[in-house]
């Protein structure tokens, strides 16, 4: 998946051993390239001052979970400055309409969560511009029907949740 991509700088030892300590993960997702993953699910005070710290590997993260944060609409100055992140989570998070045009320069975004966000149409609108994105999660936000997602129809696979499952007879529970 990450063959196309260039090779990363070296990761700092001493900064990413800090990172870690906090709780924020910091997971190779490439062999023979220092290309991560990072993770702040563990530390839920994650906030836009540390995303600024993680500018020192702003070329090895492709992966970047912020589901469940204290970020805000300030992070996307942050990441706009992420040149390689594929897969961008920020489900259940303050972010809104407000920073999502900043995205447009991340040619190697192709997934976004933006689940139980503030983000409505408008906001969407601006995803158009993002080349290679392919999958937007908007459960529980303020954009499930608009025109903005008929233009994204046929570009981005736009996934609303909301999921009703039949009954089965064998089904031994009913929720």
């Amino acid at each position: 998946m990450y063959a196309d991509f260039p090779k990363a700088p070296d990761l700092p030892k001493d900064k990413v051993d800090a990172w870690q300590a906090k709780g924020i993960k910091i997971i190779p997702v490439a062999k023979e390239n220092n290309l991560v993953l990072v993770n702040a699910i563990n530390y839920p005070q994650f906030n836009d001052k540390d995303l600024q710290d993680l500018l020192a590997i702003k070329e090895n993260i492709v992966q970047l979970k912020l589901g469940h944060t204290a970020i805000t609409d300030q992070a996307f100055s942050t990441i706009k400055s992420m040149p390689v992140i594929s897969r961008l989570h920020l489900e259940n998070t303050k972010v809104s309409d407000e920073g999502l045009s900043q995205l447009k320069g991340l040619q190697k975004l192709i997934y976004l969560n933006l689940v139980g966000t503030k983000v409505t149409a408008k906001g969407l609108s601006n995803l158009k511009d993002i080349p290679n994105l392919k999958n937007v999660y908007i459960y529980q936000t303020g954009s499930q029907d608009s025109t903005a997602l008929k233009a994204l129809h046929g570009k981005v696979r736009i996934d609303t949740g909301n999921y009703r499952l039949p009954f089965i007879a064998t089904d031994t529970v009913r929720f």
